[in-house]
């Protein structure tokens, strides 16, 4: 799956479940990649399925870990301010044997779901 398409899946499957996932650790924390240059990318995916293909494809790197859906209106209200703050940036349905994909602001990823929501 392509860049574009995995962020485009993403952005449909959200406006249209309002749900988002993840994958959370016993000790409660969250999957969060960080950079060379310091910033952190915090993976996001759109199915529980693709969370559960992510978990098998990074094995041992990401043991413990469990899929965790939480609502897109929950994710603005308290996920977004310290995202913003902290200059975390999302990735959107990352996949693959490395869980590569492209990372973008939060609040570009809050306006392509919008974009995609049918009122």
């Amino acid at each position: 799956m392509s860049i574009g398409s995995q962020i485009s899946a993403l952005c449909n499957d959200v406006a249209k479940s309002k749900k988002l996932w993840s994958i959370q650790f016993q000790d409660g924390s969250y999957i969060k990649w960080c950079n060379d240059d310091g910033s952190e990318i915090f993976p996001l995916w759109s199915s529980e399925s693709r969370v559960e293909k992510a978990l098998k494809y990074a094995g041992q790197e990401l043991e413990g870990g469990k899929p965790i859906s939480f609502s897109f209106d929950k994710f603005i209200e308290e996920w977004v301010p310290s995202f913003s703050e902290g200059n975390v940036l999302v990735g959107p349905n990352w996949a693959g044997q490395n869980l590569s994909g492209t990372s973008f602001e939060v609040n570009e990823l809050i306006e392509r779901v919008r974009n995609n929501e049918s009122f």
